[in-house]
């Protein structure tokens, strides 16, 4: 199994960084930690030529994304809250994604999410990412936000957080299990 983790935060080692790499870490398989704040994403154009390509025009680092959520089992998004959603290098990602919509390339992966928050605005965070899912037919297995805020390391002091993360890899983990048993 391979699960690729993708944090939205534009925080070198924050707190959502943090806590996708204590999930993926607790997850004992092949895994990838991708830090969009590292690549040059373009923004969609809305040109629509992905919808008889298959394929995005743009040239960019997001070919390499492509390259890694075709490649993946199970896909986790991470991103802190802003405004009561997710980051704009997250939400600028799942929008170059249109290219892969067409023909349902992503069909029945798994899908999971993280957030991190000051005081509010996880679940609608989870919200943002769990539709993505739904838009690209990838099974949500959950979400967990915990309270990060500015203060680095703080994720990790929300131990319930960091539990819930643990037990989300592990559903990953189950889901991909069953998945193969009924396809043998």
């Amino acid at each position: 199994m391979y699960i690729l983790g993708i944090s939205g935060s534009p925080r070198k080692n924050g707190n959502t960084d943090l806590f996708l790499k204590e999930t993926l870490k607790s997850v004992e398989c092949e895994s990838k930690f991708i830090a969009l704040r590292d690549l040059n994403i373009k923004p969609c154009d809305g040109c629509e030529s992905c919808s008889t390509r298959r394929s995005c025009h743009i040239q960019d680092d997001m070919t390499l994304v492509y390259e890694e959520i075709k490649k993946a089992d199970a896909i986790i998004l991470a991103s802190p809250v802003y405004f009561g959603s997710i980051s704009g290098q997250l939400k600028e990602m799942m929008d170059r994604t249109l290219c892969l919509y067409y023909g349902k390339q992503l069909e029945n992966k798994i899908g999971a999410a993280l957030a991190t928050m000051g005081s509010d605005g996880g679940d609608l965070a989870l919200q943002a990412i769990n539709k993505f899912y739904q838009y690209h037919h990838i099974i949500f297995v959950g979400g967990v936000f915990g309270i990060g805020g500015e203060k680095k390391g703080a994720i990790i002091r929300d131990k319930e957080a960091i539990e819930d993360a643990k037990s989300l890899g592990k559903r990953i983990l189950k889901l991909h299990k069953i998945i193969n048993r009924s396809i043998a």
